[in-house]
């Protein structure tokens, strides 16, 4: 097993960035990015996906 010096090397957290990168991404297809507050909704799930797998690692 590799060594983890930063938790950037934790693949878990390499793995939520994935999810967050693909969230923004399909959040701003077929509908403009600011209606029915998804802009604001897009940010806070990234925040919260994030925090969340640094809680737990």
């Amino acid at each position: 097993m590799a060594s983890v010096k930063r938790f950037e090397d934790l693949e878990v957290w390499q793995l939520s960035r994935d999810i967050c990168a693909d969230i923004y991404r399909l959040s701003s297809v077929g509908i403009t990015s600011n209606s029915c507050g998804v802009t604001a909704m897009r940010i806070k799930v990234i925040a919260m996906i994030d925090s969340s797998v640094l809680c737990i690692a």
